[in-house]
């Protein structure tokens, strides 16, 4: 079965009639239903005759926006990345680990000059 061809159809709206490379006619209606399927290799008959309904498509909400969730990801993501790589570049705010501040006890005997 062409689930991609019959997800397409309903994506866009659109009754579909389509013949396989490997001998299934199938015919969808707008919605996804299923109106007339037929296997060359193993029907009686090589022909599908069945009922499609013609009428103008379906406004869908793939067919209003299109790829714009996928471009808006897609965006998001180069935004993140260039974030990253401009902070690496600056310090990093904190990404290096610095070491503790050392008592004063200790630091007196480092600077003594007895050391």
């Amino acid at each position: 079965m062409p689930q991609r061809a019959v997800f397409r159809s309903v994506e866009y709206g659109y009754a579909m009639v389509r013949q396989s490379v490997h001998g299934v006619a199938t015919a969808v209606d707008h919605q996804g239903r299923i109106r007339g399927l037929a296997d060359y290799f193993t029907a009686d008959r090589q022909t599908l005759i069945t009922e499609v309904p013609v009428r103008p498509r379906t406004d869908t909400l793939y067919s209003l926006t299109g790829d714009l969730f996928a471009l808006l990801c897609a965006g998001g993501t180069l935004v993140v990345v260039a974030l990253g790589v401009v902070r690496g570049r600056r310090g990093g705010g904190g990404s290096v680990p610095r070491s503790p501040a050392r008592p004063a006890a200790v630091r007196d005997v480092i600077n003594s000059p007895e050391a």
